[in-house]
Parts: C-alpha cells; sequence; structure tokens
C-alpha cells in the first residue's frame, strides 16, 4: 500500500536523489516520464502510482499531467526491471509527452563551446531522415525538443541545474526502443566524458563523426531486434 504522502505530486523542480545499482565505467542516468491523458479519464493517471514503489517520485509539470522520476540508475539491471511496468503505461505517454534521460555528466562546462558542432552531424541526420528518426527516438523536433543546441529546450540539453547531459528528444513507446535509447545515450556520453577529460584539444570534427557513427551503429542494432 502507498501512504497519502507518497502519492501527493511535488513540484516539477523536485530531484529524485535515491540510487539504484552497482556503478560501472558508464555513466550514471535517469528518467523523466511524462504522462497524458488529454481529455481521457484522469483515473487512468493512478494506474502509473505504481511508479512509486520503484523508487520514482511523483511531480508535477505544466505541459502535461504527471511526470515521474526515477532513481538514478548506476547501471542497467535495475533500470531493465522496471521496463515492462512502463510498457503496461506507454498508452498514456501522448504526443504531448517526452521521457527525458539526464545521463551524468561532470564535465559539461568544456563541452559548452563546443556543444553545437560535436552534435550538429547528428542533428542534421535527423532532420533529414524523419521516419527514422520517429521510431528511435518515438517522435522528432519539437517546441519541447528543438535542433537549437544552445536554448534550454535543445534536444541535446546543457542548460540543467544537475551535472548531466539532457536527452529531451525521447518518447516512450516500448521497452525495446527505449533501452536502444538509453544505450547509445550512455555510450555517447562515456566517450565525450573520455575525450574532454584527456585532451586539451579536443577533434571536435572527429569527437561529430564519432557520435553519428555511434548513433548508426545502435540504429542498426535496435532495427534487428525489432524485425
Amino acid at each position: 500500500d502507498l501512504c497519502t504522502a507518497c502519492c501527493t505530486s511535488h513540484s516539477s523542480d523536485t530531484p529524485n536523489t535515491s540510487g539504484l545499482g552497482v556503478p560501472s565505467h558508464f555513466p550514471s542516468f535517469s528518467v523523466e516520464f511524462e504522462l497524458a491523458v488529454g481529455w481521457g479519464s484522469y483515473s487512468e493517471l493512478r494506474r502509473a502510482l505504481v511508479l512509486l514503489k520503484h523508487g520514482f517520485i511523483r511531480t508535477k509539470d505544466g505541459s502535461v499531467d504527471d511526470e515521474y522520476k526515477s532513481p538514478i540508475y548506476q547501471s542497467l539491471s535495475p533500470f531493465q526491471s522496471v521496463l515492462p511496468v512502463l510498457s503496461d503505461l506507454s498508452d498514456l505517454v501522448n504526443d504531448a509527452c517526452g521521457t527525458h534521460l539526464h545521463v551524468s555528466f561532470p564535465v559539461k562546462e568544456r563541452l559548452r563551446p563546443l556543444h553545437e558542432r560535436i552534435f550538429a552531424p547528428l542533428v542534421t541526420h535527423l532532420e533529414e531522415h524523419e521516419e527514422e528518426t520517429i521510431a528511435f527516438w518515438g517522435r522528432t523536433f519539437n517546441d519541447y525538443a528543438c535542433q537549437l543546441l544552445g536554448s534550454y529546450w535543445a534536444c541535446f540539453n546543457l542548460c540543467t541545474s544537475y551535472d548531466t547531459l539532457e536527452f529531451r528528444l525521447p518518447r516512450f513507446q516500448s521497452a525495446p526502443q527505449y533501452l536502444a535509447i538509453v544505450r547509445f545515450c550512455r555510450i555517447v556520453t562515456f566517450f565525450l566524458l573520455q575525450h574532454l577529460s584527456a585532451a586539451s584539444d579536443p577533434d571536435v570534427p572527429m569527437m561529430g563523426q564519432r557520435v553519428l557513427s555511434t548513433y548508426l551503429n545502435c540504429l542498426e542494432q535496435f532495427s534487428q531486434r525489432v524485425a
């Protein structure tokens, strides 16, 4: 059973600081799972309270009905255990929702001046392959996940309150799809962490191409799994 206090919606800036899993060399991550029923029955939203039993906290976001913030996952294993629950709630993820992913990134100030150039090849590819982008990410660019990488609503966003790189483009569609997103985002963030921590003069064109090639590789693996 869940107590009334646990079910209460917190403010949108409330962090979930609990951690799960065993740390690995890949960065930790957390998920913001947005839900909306539009003109549907708000009683349906109560189904999502089950997420509280998995360490999520319930918050309010003005653009949707509810947002559940996950614990900070140190590894994939505890996240994979909750994926079936998220799948059961996927009918409450409508066109207004995003499923934002935060990946730990303590050197984000080093990335800031290089941000646009590093992600430009990937953004261009996503723009030119809209159907492919929707199949992988669950949607394409929009007002809350835009191509303008310097803005607060950037699809690959550094304007966060935490030492994280935020991926705003994902929208949860299925467990295999979102797991593929998490894997890609952690691999890319790990690469950026390694390179920016070690190189005094980063090779920006190489980094941009590496981000794009990593995406294409993860996309191919995902396509093979769901074929």
